[in-house]
């Protein structure tokens, strides 16, 4: 597990794709458990089900984000800032950015389906 998630070194691309989808598993895990938790389908408030239910969406990617950002300082953390070499994009297994390809995907798209789940949330609102 620590060659997968923690280490930067290169090591396959089938390690990248295990990376990746599981990354993509663990993040809808905690989004799933925090709808589970936090949602009290008998609280009385003048929101339909429906906008509580995304609120409580928006919530839960707000904590995937905090959750994430303590991942990626760990990451940083374990494998020192030495170990990364920035300037160097190439092909093949020293290029960093290829191995950090999981955690940047997935970082902007939680981004992206906070901002679009906030826009229809908005518009939700507005009516």
């Amino acid at each position: 597990m620590y060659d997968i998630f923690i280490s930067t070194e290169f090591l396959s691309i089938f390690d990248i794709l295990i990376e990746t989808l599981g990354l993509i598993a663990l993040s809808a895990m905690i989004i799933w458990l925090f709808l589970l938790i936090g949602f009290n389908k008998k609280k009385k408030t003048k929101l339909s089900i429906k906008a509580r239910l995304k609120l409580n969406y928006l919530l839960g990617l707000g904590l995937l984000s905090v959750l994430f950002s303590i991942y990626i300082a760990l990451l940083y953390w374990f494998n020192g800032t030495f170990s990364f070499n920035w300037l160097e994009f190439s092909w093949d297994t020293s290029n960093l950015y290829l191995r950090l390809l999981p955690q940047i995907i997935l970082l902007l798209s939680i981004i992206g389906v906070f901002f679009y789940n906030y826009l229809k949330m908005t518009k939700l609102l507005k009516k």
